[in-house]
């Protein structure tokens, strides 16, 4: 997930100047009210795609996005409203014109924002507790981006950005700390933060960027630290050209995604190299963003493929450290059997298509049936989407579908392991 305008760091943030005059003297929005302890909090992370955790809302257990790439307030659906006790605390100063994207390739729905902004007393990830926290609901038409994520909220950037954060063990444990926990380690990563606080403002606004370095390019380009990415880079025709290399000439792994709700039309390409100045890959999987021009994204398949990675805002730092197979795993796109799925509200994917000669069709598997299971997971739940996209039944040499046809018939297919997106 990232935000939809291009531009730079302080082009992006320059939307606060409006919320500013629109909300007036409204008290502050997401205070931290307990902070970590010295030692930090430990909390399992839910899914190998995003930075999902299980945290509460006004006292009701959640499912979280926390998600770096949604730069203005947090995100709810309508049906959040009344499950978690949300109040209404005014208009809500943001119409939608900035808003983020919800996803790099969003195809057949409509997006509109609440004329209110709610609010949620406390939101506790793992006894660190925000105060009076603002949330924008979404109203969306063709698509549910908390039913296809499996959450019920998106946090904003601004959430971590007021505490050092790591994330251990290939994106399996989220550990929150203290600012500045810790001294700037060598070799650590230049952060170009804004925010999350801002002048005479209540609200927080906040964007993690860094700067890369494309193939051998004389200058880097800006990259949106995005956790709710579940890709490992994502950027626009305009990156590419800025570092001199153009689209047509890279190898295409795929020239159409499944991307937020439809069918995507644009191209999954591998990039002659991307260097962090930490992290240097050859072969990088990357997609290419619809109309993208100067966006780019760094998402969470990048940074859990780290053994661990330490961000400290406040420092303006941070620290990526490989694993031993790091660059091979960052080398590998992502499988998806070689189908094309789409979410339904019932719970299940529906297959949307399969290619010819790639591993769903040679289980057997058709268009029109849906999946209801896999490894004996509810493909509903978080575990769940999280087994089907990410990269773990892969290395496991494939997985268990329970699939049913339109008239209800239900039968068991196992599909091997595929890399081909």
């Amino acid at each position: 997930m990232g935000h939809s305008r291009s531009g730079s760091l302080r082009a992006r943030i320059s939307v606060v100047i409006a919320v500013i005059l629109l909300v007036g003297c409204a008290p502050p929005y997401d205070t931290l009210v307990i902070p970590p302890p010295p030692q930090g909090v430990s909390i399992p992370v839910k899914s190998q795609l995003a930075l999902i955790v299980e945290g509460r809302v006004n006292g009701i257990t959640a499912n979280i996005l926390l998600d770096t790439g949604t730069i203005l307030t947090s995100l709810a659906s309508p049906r959040s409203i009344t499950k978690f006790n949300l109040i209404g605390d005014g208009p809500n100063p943001f119409d939608g014109s900035e808003r983020d994207d919800l996803g790099v390739c969003r195809a057949g729905g409509v997006i509109d924002f609440d004329p209110t902004l709610f609010v949620a007393e406390t939101v506790d990830l793992g006894g660190v507790v925000m105060g009076h926290v603002a949330f924008t609901v979404i109203h969306e038409t063709g698509f549910d981006t908390f039913a296809e994520a499996g959450v019920d909220f998106i946090m904003s950037a601004a959430a971590l950005m007021q505490v050092d954060w790591r994330v251990e063990d290939f994106g399996a444990r989220l550990v929150i700390l203290p600012a500045n926990a810790r001294p700037r380690p060598e070799g650590a990563v230049d952060l170009n933060v804004g925010g999350p606080f801002v002048p005479f403002s209540p609200l927080k606004v906040g964007v993690i960027a860094l700067r890369i370095r494309l193939a051998d390019a004389a200058s880097t380009s800006e990259v949106l630290l995005d956790t709710g990415g579940a890709m490992a880079i994502a950027l626009g025709d305009e990156v590419l050209t800025t570092a001199g290399i153009e689209a047509a000439s890279l190898a295409q792994i795929r020239t159409s995604i499944l991307g937020a709700g439809a069918s995507c039309e644009t191209s999954i390409l591998r990039l002659p190299k991307v260097d962090t100045g930490r992290t240097s890959v050859s072969g990088l999987p990357a997609i290419l963003i619809p109309e993208g021009r100067q966006r780019a994204l760094l998402g969470w398949q990048f940074l859990a493929s780290h053994e661990s990675i330490h961000v400290s805002t406040a420092g303006s730092w941070m620290e990526l450290t490989q694993g031993a197979d790091t660059i091979a795993v960052l080398s590998e796109p992502l499988g998806t059997f070689g189908m094309a799925l789409m979410f339904k509200p019932e719970g299940a994917y529906d297959i949307r298509s399969v290619s010819d000669g790639l591993v769903a069709a040679r289980a057997g598997l058709i268009v029109g049936e849906r999946i209801i299971r896999l490894n004996g997971i509810d493909v509903s739940t978080i575990e769940g989407k999280s087994e089907l996209y990410g990269r773990r039944v892969h290395r496991d040499g494939g997985a268990e579908m329970l699939v049913e046809d339109a008239s209800g018939a239900q039968r068991t297919v196992f599909v091997e392991s595929d890399t081909i997106l």
